[in-house]
Formats: structure tokens, sequence, C-alpha cells
């Protein structure tokens, strides 16, 4: 340890340097040698390549036309576009399966009040909880159980089959063993994930696409005196399939057949950015309109200030709208269904009393589904499905019902826009021919002006709508102080 007034120095060895001189072949493994994985480990990930995998390109083009309107007053128009072909894309080939294995036929039936033979076979003979009764299938069913046991209740009551069966095949609750109900019931490993050895497998190849086309306008002066003016209009459009998008996992098994169906705005797609900025050199010192005596100290004080500033308004971000349940597959971010009219317009930000709304007049509601749930052993209280209404109270959107994926598209809607002016003074003092002095202060934000971020998009979160966020590198003024010696 250290003493007071003494300091501990710590001293580093030059690693050997390592070339082809001093490398023995064969080369021997370091560590653990490799172990094969337990055909129903269950907890492992694995990814795996195409045959042939290309390396991705993209394509440009663009066209022009430039006309100087005035003397030293540019205006351009372009059309600009590209092509992204074989993307790096990668997808989940091993999705839990709640439809050939009459998973998704037993879920209906407990949620609805039932039970099946499917899950009396697996949990017979076993307590849910120490303090509850032995499952027989009679008196003591597995449906009843599952329903009362707040692990797995949550699922019926939510909807998430997917899930639940995610949780038949790896879990070790009740038998201490990881697939240990699949396996009590004389099922096959892989009855729910095609390979039980890996909880995740993921095939990546050249599946994705993109595509990108804008029109941009662009107007540039420069004025007397040492003001300059340029502007920029940019309306675009990006589309394309981007993983790890909300839906992706959901949409695997439909998109490994026809890939258009998956294809949306991407999360960088601004449709329309207009920046304008601007320099204005104050007049004042030698050669201006002001203060142009020849006093030195004056001259060398009011001379060569600067003024700049950047304006820039943008559209909002791409949002997705998710319900947060696995209905499909084990994937929790799948869509809600749409069921009444929502323009791609929808959405405000709005300042309330408990804080900033986007998705003003909506309203959360409890999902009609919710009516179809049993009430036995507490099921239907614990539901948590939520629907939103608009300000007539009209349904717009709901839940999927499991076995089903939600129709909304992916980055349906727009995030709040934002504007920010940027504005910085700038002093130069020439104390040589070759040196000058420059002192420098940038307001970024000047206006302090709230940049709001996305709202929480899952419509069955308490949060839903709710902006609580700044987007990264975005938020309260800055200011900036700086000063150096250019030579």
């Amino acid at each position: 340890g250290e003493q007071p007034g003494l300091r501990t120095i710590t001293t580093f060895a030059q690693p050997t340097f390592l070339n082809l001189s001093n490398v023995s072949l064969p080369l021997t493994p370091s560590g653990l040698p490799l172990s094969p994985i337990p055909l129903n480990e269950l907890s492992q990930t694995v990814k795996g390549y195409e045959d042939n995998l290309r390396v991705p390109y993209v394509q440009n083009w663009n066209v022009s036309l430039q006309r100087e309107l005035f003397k030293n007053g540019l205006f351009e128009v372009r059309y600009v576009g590209n092509k992204g072909t074989k993307l790096i894309r990668g997808f989940n080939i091993n999705e839990a399966n709640i439809f050939e294995n009459g998973i998704l036929t037993a879920f209906r039936a407990v949620a609805a009040g039932g039970s099946h033979p499917l899950f009396e076979s697996m949990f017979n003979g076993l307590r849910l909880a120490s303090t509850r009764p032995v499952i027989n299938g009679t008196t003591v069913t597995a449906g009843a159980e599952l329903r009362f046991n707040s692990t797995t209740g949550a699922f019926f009551a939510n909807n998430n089959v997917g899930g639940f069966a995610s949780f038949l095949a790896t879990t070790n609750s009740f038998t201490g063993v990881r697939g240990g109900l699949i396996a009590r019931a004389g099922l096959p490993a892989n009855f729910i994930f095609a390979n039980p050895q890996f909880s995740g497998a993921t095939l990546t190849g050249n599946t994705a696409n993109s595509t990108y086309h804008s029109m941009q306008l662009d107007f540039s002066k420069r004025f007397t005196n040492g003001w300059v003016l340029q502007s920029n209009y940019t309306w675009s459009k990006a589309l394309g399939e981007e993983e790890g998008s909300g839906q992706e996992m959901a949409d695997n098994f439909l998109t490994l057949r026809n890939k258009r169906l998956d294809k949306s705005r991407l999360d960088f797609d601004f449709r329309h950015i207009w920046r304008s900025s601007g320099t204005y050199e104050l007049p004042f010192g030698p050669g201006r309109k002001f203060l142009n005596g020849k006093n030195g100290i004056i001259s060398r004080l009011v001379e060569r200030w600067q003024m700049g500033a950047i304006y820039i308004l943008q559209s909002g971000q791409p949002i997705a709208l998710t319900s947060g349940r696995s209905s499909f597959n084990q994937n929790t971010d799948n869509a809600p269904t749409l069921v009444g009219s929502l323009p791609p317009g929808t959405g405000t930000v709005t300042r309330t009393a408990n804080g900033v709304v986007y998705f003003s007049g909506f309203t959360q509601v409890t999902d009609p589904a919710v009516a179809g749930i049993t009430t036995l052993q507490g099921l239907q209280a614990r539901s948590t499905l939520r629907a939103i209404v608009d300000a007539n109270g009209n349904l717009i959107l709901v839940n999927p019902t499991p076995g089903t994926i939600g129709t909304l598209a992916r980055n349906y809607l727009e995030g709040p826009g934002n504007y920010r002016l940027d504005i910085n003074l700038i002093k130069r003092i020439r104390i040589r021919e070759e040196i000058n002095f420059e002192l420098r202060a940038d307001f970024i934000n000047a206006f302090n002006h709230p940049i709001f971020g996305n709202p929480d998009t899952n419509i069955n979160s308490a949060n839903f709508g709710r902006i609580t966020a700044h987007p990264a590198n975005a938020g309260n003024r800055i200011i900036v102080v700086g000063a150096r010696i250019n030579f």
C-alpha cells in the first residue's frame, strides 16, 4: 500500500516481439480444448454464414442542374440516388414453433379456462410451487395450476404464447433439468426448437437491399461587405431491410420466403431536412464603414469580428409501434394490429401537467381480447393488455392474438421533428503578418429550444406516447469559449 508522501510507480515489461522466426508449428490452441455442446444445452448461441457470401456493394447515381440567377448567386437542383445490393443481414433460424406441435391450441385452451392433454403430459406429477398440490390431471389439472402460478400465468394473461413455448423448452424449473418438461412427456428434444442445442441460431447472408432517392435544392450567395449565405433543402426516402428491427424475428417465418414483406423505411430516413448557414464580418476597422480611423489600438480591437450561424430544421425519425408481446414466436417486439384510422402524420408534441406526450388525443383502454381470458385463478385480472382509442373512443390499435403477427408496418410513423440554431462569434487580432490571435465563442442551440427524443412506442406500456428523454448529443444550450494563436 501507499504511505503518506510516497507514490507507487508501476513499470511494464516490453512484450516479446512475435514474428515468423519464433513461431513453432503446429500451433497449439491455448486454454481448454473445444468440447461438444450437449444436445439439450439450450443456452448457447451460434452464428452461421451462407455459402458464397459476397461483398456488399452500393451503386450511386446523380444528375444536377446549376444556374447563376444573379451576380454571385448560384442555384442548383440535384437528384441523388443509390442502391445497396447484397447487404449483410442475419435471420434467427431457431424460432420457437407453436403451430405444428399443438402448443398454440393448448395455450388457447388454458387461457380460455380449460386444460389440454399436451400440458397434462408435461406437468403430470409435478408441483408448480411448494405450497401447491400435485398435478394429477383430474382434481388438479395442469391448466388450473399454470394459470395460478405467477410465472406461467403471466404468459397466458398477456398472449405471450411464443414466450411460453420458449419457457417450456429452456427452463429447469419444476424438474431441475433444462428441457426436462419436454423429455418427461416423451417428446423429442426438437419439439419446440428445431435445434435444441442452441437458444438462438443466426444465419447471416446477402439477403438485404436498400434504396435511397432524394431531391436536393441548394442556393448560395456571396454578398458584398463580407456576407456569405448558403441554404440547402433535401427531400428524400430510404427503404430497406434493417437487421435488429422490431419485427425482424417475428417476420422471419414469412420474409425468408418473401423478403419484400419486411421492406420499410430505414431508421435514418429523415424525410425533410433544411439547413441554412451564413457568415458576416462586422463593418468595423480599417477599410470598413465604421471606426476606420488610423488609431492602431482601436483598429486592432474593432477589426475582423465575424459572426456565423447554422439553422437546421428537419422532420422526425421513423418510429415503430410495438406490442411487447410474443404472440407468434419468442420475439417480444411484435407490432400491434391496426383496426382503425391512423394517418402516417399522426403525432404532435404536447406539454401537459404531467409531462410531454406525443400522441395527444389517444387513450389507453383495456384490450377487447381481455374479455376472452378466463377469470379462473384470477387470470383475467393479471392481464396488462391495452388497446389505443382516439378522442372519439374508436379503436385504433390492439394486440395481436396468439398465433398472429401484428399488421402495422414497421416505422410507419415519425417521431418529433426539431430545429436548432447555432451561433458563433470570432475575433481575430493580427500580431504579425503570419501570426494572429483568435478568440471564439460558440453557442450551440443558442435559444435553448427543447429537442425531444422519440416517445415510448409500446402500446401496453404505462408510459405509451410519453417523451422522457432527449436524443443522443442533443438537449440544452451549450456555450464554448476558446482562444488560440494561429501561425
